[in-house]
């Protein structure tokens, strides 16, 4: 069965400029907002925002600027980059051989969506049947890691730019979301586990599956269902964030929620907002 998404919007105590093209990191209970572009489409500061999630019903989110790290000369950085919170320093890590649109790290693998195949990895084509479900071509989007527990595990890819040709009339940016099934978990006890996270039920269902011939779901795509909020009288600004591009985002803790950030709008408008996608 398609997951289904609801949405909260989150907003920052502090005022910050609307950006896109940043990076947005969960660690615990909070939310680290780095790089990207301003309105005026100069580099944004380098400085490190921190913000608390909500928790149970608190509204408002506290909110702190970390010290900035050094600048490159042209404003551009071509390698990944690795921050480590509790020492509050930075790593650089390995360049990258191919252009890569987006990519989520899973367990200890990181997932890749690239327009050229020159990694040395496993290829899994998007379907060619119209009839197969599968996401359209973009780019610009989020892509993250997502769990529904009990050993289930998906990529998220969601929101974007369209690419391809465009008529006049057509909409230039994807609203949708989209669950790609990894393969199920395995056996991992954990001192914070219960029996069923321990388990992993799910891997148990998928092989008793492929013994039987079934399908197991693995490396298929599927659309999320978006779910309208509870009580519409109760949201007296926007229940959904619209198409959006250029955002930054991350999977919570729990890895049933994905947190975003800023990004541009099909008008080239520049998102100052935040907003949590619940997955079940």
């Amino acid at each position: 069965m398609p997951l289904k998404a609801s949405f909260s919007q989150i907003r920052a105590a502090s005022n910050n400029d609307s950006i896109f093209h940043d990076t947005l990191t969960v660690v615990g209970d909070k939310a680290y907002i780095i790089g990207g572009q301003t309105r005026q489409g100069k580099i944004a500061p380098n400085a490190i925002h921190c913000m608390a999630l909500p928790v149970s019903n608190v509204a408002i989110l506290k909110y702190q600027v970390l010290p900035a790290i050094t600048n490159d000369k042209d404003g551009q950085r071509s390698f990944g980059i690795y921050f480590d919170c509790f020492t509050i320093t930075w790593s650089q890590l390995p360049h990258t051989p191919a252009v890569i649109t987006s990519a989520a790290i899973s367990g200890d693998t990181l997932h890749v969506i690239s327009s050229f195949d020159v990694l040395s990895s496993e290829t899994i084509s998007f379907p060619t049947n119209p009839l197969i479900p599968r996401p359209r071509s973009r780019s610009n989007s989020g892509l993250v890691p997502v769990t529904t527990g009990y050993g289930r595990n998906y990529l998220l890819y969601f929101f974007s730019d369209r690419q391809g040709s465009v008529e006049k009339g057509d909409l230039l940016q994807w609203s949708d979301l989209w669950t790609f099934q990894l393969p199920s978990g395995d056996l991992e006890a954990k001192a914070t586990s219960s029996i069923a996270e321990a388990i992993k039920p799910a891997k148990i269902k998928d092989q008793i599956r492929t013994k039987l011939g079934a399908d197991t779901g693995s490396s298929s795509w599927a659309e999320v269902e978006v779910q309208p909020p509870g009580d519409l009288q109760a949201h007296e600004s926007k229940i959904h964030p619209g198409p959006r591009s250029s955002f930054g985002c991350d999977v919570t803790f729990d890895g049933r929620s994905v947190v975003l950030w800023g990004g541009s709008d099909a008008k080239a408008e520049l998102e100052g907002n935040g907003w949590i996608i619940g997955l079940s």
